[in-house]
């Protein structure tokens, strides 16, 4: 498997960007009932593929 990234699109960044405040909404909640713990491992789930797969940030940098 190669440790390529493929460069991101404007529609993978929106995507991202999205997903990331979804995520941090989620986690903002004080009540972590069910649902809340599903979406907040479904978002970071997400997070991590889009990471592995694209260029999120120029090289050497992490998504903030």
């Amino acid at each position: 498997m190669s440790n390529f990234k493929k460069p991101a699109s404007p529609q993978i960044l929106g995507i991202y960007m999205s997903t990331k405040a979804r995520l941090q909404a989620e986690e903002a909640k004080s009540e972590r009932d069910l649902p809340t713990l599903n979406n907040i491992l479904a978002f970071s789930h997400i997070l991590h593929e889009l990471e592995e797969q694209y260029e999120i940030c120029g090289p050497g940098q992490r998504a903030a």
